[in-house]
This record gives C-alpha cells, sequence and structure tokens, in this order.
C-alpha cells in the first residue's frame, strides 16, 4: 500500500509527507490506495527514508519502462545557480490584490481611451 501511496502522491507531484496524509483524508483516489486508511505522516516519512534506495531503484525501473514505452522522454537538466542581476527587488513586489487593481484600473482607463 505505501509503495503505491508514494507512487500515486509522486506522480501528481505531491512530496511532503503531511500533504499526502491530508490528500488520504479528503482525495477518494488515495482513499481508495490505502482502503479508507490514513496513515499518519511521521509513518509515510519513516517508509520513506527506511526504504529510500529500494524505493530509487523502483522508481528508476518505472521510469525505464515509461521511457522504452514513449510516455516520456529522458534528458539531462543541469542547473549551474549563475546569480543574474535585476531590476527587481522586495520593495518592487506586489500582492495579489495590487495587481488586480492596476488591471482593473487599467482596462477601464484604456476602454475609455479607445471611445
Amino acid at each position: 500500500m505505501m509503495v503505491t501511496l508514494l507512487l500515486y502522491a509522486y506522480a501528481l507531484g505531491e512530496r511532503s509527507s503531511r500533504a499526502i496524509e491530508r490528500r488520504c483524508h479528503v482525495d477518494i483516489a488515495f482513499r481508495v490506495i490505502t482502503a479508507n486508511q490514513v496513515p499518519d505522516h511521521a509513518t509515510i516519512a519513516r517508509f520513506r527514508a527506511r526504504h529510500e534506495q529500494a524505493l530509487a531503484e523502483l522508481f528508476g525501473q518505472v521510469l525505464g519502462l515509461c521511457a522504452r514505452a514513449g510516455l516520456v522522454s529522458l534528458g539531462m537538466v543541469a542547473i549551474d545557480s549563475t546569480k543574474i542581476a535585476a531590476n527587481a527587488s522586495g520593495d518592487a513586489n506586489r500582492s495579489y490584490e495590487q495587481i488586480a487593481a492596476e488591471l482593473l484600473g487599467g482596462s477601464s482607463e484604456t476602454s475609455s481611451e479607445t471611445r
């Protein structure tokens, strides 16, 4: 059950043990996988840590099968952590409300100008 739970959660992009536990309460697919039992987040985390090597091998094999079936393309992603200067600063960041107000305010101004 735990391997299936982790495989499904990872396929959905869910990595957090607490988030997986939460979804076992509310998500029907997670409830089916766990037979309506909800493992504690600590149990999920301990299982993952205890079986890390075996899970890595299993996920590697699954990825290989998917690649041979043409479901995914494998490649390399390299990140070099180069720092690049930018014009943004902490003070320049805006909240969702500020952006929405600008968009709504800007759209009414542009519509009155086009008349």
